[in-house]
């Protein structure tokens, strides 16, 4: 028979002892001495930091607080990508900074994840936005018309959020065509760049785009087991959000 470790059987129940000692079952010599405190060993560390949903709430007034900071600073400077580290950088803070491009991959993650449990189809929409570089790149669409195509996408997710139980099922053409317009409003924020100065922007842009829609996914699929009550009111702002967004961008454009 083999005999459990003092640091087994302290793991497991627990020893109110001040000093504990293990014999080997051959030798009657002390293997391990120690004193041993109650813990819960079963409580191990899981994740890091953002695995708690409060640190995403938190992460999340940041990004918001950055981007009403920041939005008129950047946009009273023009950002000509004439250095490498110009275009990481754009990539870095466009998809952020873009209240649609946000709002769209908030809100994929979301119905993705919690929502539809298809989090596989996220990948549709991050490689639906290829293609939207390329048309970009070969031919530039107009600005005025993908912003209002960007806007469109982000009511017609919001819909889909909405009525998910009879609309679910379309999520994965929707994030198709999301894909490829806001494919084409990143890449008109680069308009005129070289090839390989382009191509860092849209790789960084694409990873960015990844990390917002996967781990906001699972954000919320945490949150709605955790805390249905926080989550409900979550989705409440971000709808409110997306709503008040589509409606600036028509009521600008005409």
């Amino acid at each position: 028979m083999v005999r459990q470790s003092c640091a087994d059987r302290t793991c497991r129940g627990g020893f109110d002892s001040k000093l504990q000692a293990c014999q080997s079952p051959d030798l009657s010599l002390p293997l391990v001495s120690f004193e041993a405190k109650k813990f819960p060993c079963s409580k191990s560390l899981k994740g890091g930091p953002m695995s708690s949903y409060k640190s995403w709430l938190k992460l999340m007034a940041t990004l918001a607080c950055l981007n009403l900071g920041s939005t008129k600073v950047l946009a009273a400077v023009p950002v000509a990508l004439t250095e490498m580290v110009d275009a990481l950088w754009k990539g870095l803070t466009e998809p952020i900074l873009g209240m649609q491009h946000l709002l769209f991959g908030l809100m994929a993650g979301l119905l993705a994840f919690t929502m539809t449990k298809k989090p596989k189809t996220l990948l549709v929409f991050l490689l639906a936005l290829v293609p939207g570089y390329a048309l970009e790149w070969w031919s530039p669409m107009p600005v005025l018309l993908v912003k209002l195509a960007a806007a469109t996408s982000v009511a017609v997710l919001l819909g889909m959020l909405w009525f998910h139980e009879k609309l679910g099922r379309f999520a994965p053409l929707v994030f198709v065509l999301g894909g490829l317009i806001h494919g084409l409003g990143l890449a008109q924020e680069v308009r005129g760049s070289n090839p390989s100065e382009f191509l860092i922007y849209v790789t960084t842009a694409s990873l960015v785009q990844l990390v917002i829609c996967f781990g906001f996914g699972r954000f919320t699929l945490q949150l709605s087991t955790d805390s249905p009550d926080s989550f409900e009111g979550l989705e409440n702002i971000l709808s409110a959000t997306a709503t008040g967004v589509a409606i600036s961008y028509f009521v600008l454009a005409f």
